[in-house]
């Protein structure tokens, strides 16, 4: 299953990966797998390679963090499945993995969910791979200067996006702090052969003895002096909505949120949804929110189940315009009319906007009988 990363963003994505590739010097073979299954899951182009290799071209590149939330714990992850291909990770590997962690924000149980799923995406890497036409076989990896970079192999099935319930996970070692990086701390990041397929005897304790995150900490202040704490999760009075059960879930049910904009028009007058898209961009919000006793993980799985697959333009969705320029708007067709006169216009969009909240308000009853 491809993951969603716009293509004004992939150049940036593919260089943060390859820079972990290289930080070695040469591109060991493992890595070059793995690198042409991350590039064929993003729908990578040789151009988004190449532009890639532009920016490590001169030695001082800076990692950057994606734009879109969506896009940041799955670009976290595939650096570290990079890391991971060759079954260790090296100092010089966990320093900028390590920043990237800590410019996107993200605490030590992120990235714990962020190894877990290198790891379990890096099981898949082994498998039979998926045939490609010349049209649709990704790129490949552009050489490091000083040396040849060895020959590709064929790329396995890209992995699926996992659903925003979250799973329980096999320990997993944990991450050294941000700075200063000793050795020893670093090497505790390396997986484990002779645990990686055994099954985990125990859930991983999720009361750890840590202070919960600042924004969860003051969003449940903001729930207890609330007059209706019971909705409060839900946006509600003040608003804005959200059917998933969570504030900081930061993918409200309003005009322009950007999540309603992952999909594509059949025709000019229904619009459907991406649902694994919108999986992996909830599971990524909530990821940083897991400790909140308040959060109710099988609720949202239920609310995110019963999210329909299609808009349809009329009553209760409305196009949502964009700029003729914008490389991810579409065109369609509108037509209204006029003293009994049809009349028809194009009109470039996004994506749908909702009209009012009664179907986030069925999602969530809908959700709350399950």
């Amino acid at each position: 299953m491809s993951k969603v990363v716009a293509k004004v963003n992939r150049p940036a994505y593919l260089a943060n990966v390859l820079c972990i590739a290289k930080v070695g010097g040469e591109v060991a073979a493992t890595e070059s797998l793995v690198l042409r299954s991350i590039i064929h899951s993003i729908g990578g182009t040789r151009d988004d390679v190449a532009a890639a290799g532009d920016m490590l071209a001169d030695g001082h590149y800076q990692l950057q963090v994606p734009e879109a939330p969506g896009e940041r714990l799955a670009n976290l992850q595939d650096m570290i499945m990079v890391a991971l291909a060759d079954g260790h990770i090296s100092p010089m590997e966990s320093a900028p993995i390590e920043k990237m962690a800590k410019a996107m924000g993200y605490a030590q149980a992120d990235m714990d969910l962020a190894v877990q799923r290198a790891k379990n995406a890096l099981k898949r890497v082994g498998r039979k791979p998926s045939a490609y036409t010349d049209e649709s076989a990704p790129p490949p990896i552009p050489a490091p200067p000083p040396p040849p970079r060895p020959a590709s192999k064929p790329v396995p099935k890209p992995v699926p996006i996992p659903k925003p319930k979250p799973e329980k996970k096999p320990p997993t070692p944990a991450v050294p702090p941000p700075t200063p990086v000793p050795d020893e701390a670093v090497a505790a990041l390396a997986p484990d052969a002779t645990t990686e397929d055994r099954e985990a005897p125990t859930e991983q304790p999720s009361s750890a003895p840590m202070a919960l995150p600042a924004d969860v900490e003051a969003c449940m202040k903001c729930r207890a002096a609330s007059e209706h704490p019971e909705t409060y999760c839900f946006g509600m009075p003040d608003g804005p909505m959200n059917p998933w059960g969570c504030r900081l879930s930061r993918m409200p049910w309003e005009p322009g949120a950007p999540w309603m904009g992952l999909g594509h028009f059949r025709d000019d007058a229904i619009f459907i949804f991406d649902k694994h898209a919108i999986a992996e961009s909830l599971t990524a919000h909530l990821a940083t929110v897991l400790s909140c006793p308040h959060l109710d993980t099988e609720f949202t799985e239920a609310a995110f189940d019963s999210l329909p697959e299609r808009a349809h333009i009329g009553p209760r969705w409305q196009y949502r315009p964009a700029d003729s320029a914008d490389p991810d708007a579409v065109t369609v067709t509108t037509t209204h009319y006029l003293h009994g006169c049809a009349v028809s216009a194009t009109l470039s969009v996004d994506g749908v906007d909702p009209i009012g909240t009664r179907d986030a308000m069925r999602i969530i009853r809908k959700a709350g009988q399950n």
